[in-house]
């Protein structure tokens, strides 16, 4: 039997036909939700996915409208500052003597447990995005 060697480059059937196939077209991953007015400052929250859960009701509102209630309710001494630190929690933080940040208190404002319809929805949507 007298085979030709396969070059790297041409391997056979089963390689090719891996590379000639088209590529799947991209889709839509653009996830959608209807903007709410913020409950702080009453402007329409345009990225919901970015908006925090605030107050009794739960309501959407803006991270930085979230913050500044929260400097107010907090009043951060000097060196301190609010940040946000994920899944729903603000902190009180102050810069260490070693360079990093030191949590002086941590704020939950929304949590897993009591996240709204809205907040669900938006997860939904999320996770079911390819």
């Amino acid at each position: 039997m007298n085979e030709k060697p396969q070059s790297p480059n041409n391997r056979g059937n089963r390689h090719n036909n891996r590379r000639n196939k088209p590529k799947a077209e991209p889709q839509n991953t653009q996830v959608e939700w209807n903007p709410q007015p913020c409950s702080i400052c009453s402007e329409i929250v345009q990225e919901m996915s970015s908006a925090i859960a605030y107050g009794p009701e739960h309501l959407p509102a803006h991270m930085e409208c979230v913050l500044k209630e929260l400097e107010k309710r907090e009043t951060p001494g000097t060196g301190e500052r609010l940040l946000y630190i994920g899944a729903g929690n603000f902190a009180l933080v102050k810069d260490s003597e070693t360079g990093s940040l030191e949590i002086v208190k941590k704020i939950p404002v929304e949590t897993k447990d009591n996240a709204p319809e809205w907040r669900k929805d938006i997860r939904n949507q999320i996770s079911k995005s390819p």
